[in-house]
């Protein structure tokens, strides 16, 4: 199955995600979409979600604003896997600011796993 990172970006941001629940002995369902579901999801470590149009959809990686931060960057990494087993892998940035919450207002794009080597100095 082919589709665009905008189909994708689409597909994961509108899939509606329906709990099913008892209050007050009366069977209700809540019914919720969008960034914030996911970044919950991926916290959670939740198994991966059919969505319609792009295949099972999977939050793999993350960072969430630590306790504390007044203003962080935030991101959700997805693993899209569709019906004929070929794996794509999108991510979503966002920002976090104390006062106002998590904006998930970044950009969406095709993502690879890179390797980062890095240099720390210690005392000699």
């Amino acid at each position: 199955m082919s589709y665009t990172v905008t189909d994708a970006e689409n597909a994961i941001a509108d899939h509606e995600f329906v709990d099913t629940y008892t209050y007050g002995g009366e069977t209700r369902t809540r019914r919720s979409s969008g960034w914030d579901e996911w970044s919950e999801l991926y916290e959670a470590k939740a198994d991966a979600v059919e969505v319609d149009g792009i295949g099972m959809v999977k939050a793999i990686d993350g960072e969430d604003a630590g306790e504390g931060d007044y203003a962080a960057g935030v991101f959700v990494v997805f693993e899209v896997t569709d019906s004929e087993g070929g794996v794509r892998h999108f991510r979503k940035n966002g920002y976090y600011q104390s006062y106002n919450g998590t904006e998930w207002d970044g950009d969406f794009f095709e993502a690879k796993q890179v390797e980062k080597v890095i240099t720390v100095w210690g005392r000699a």
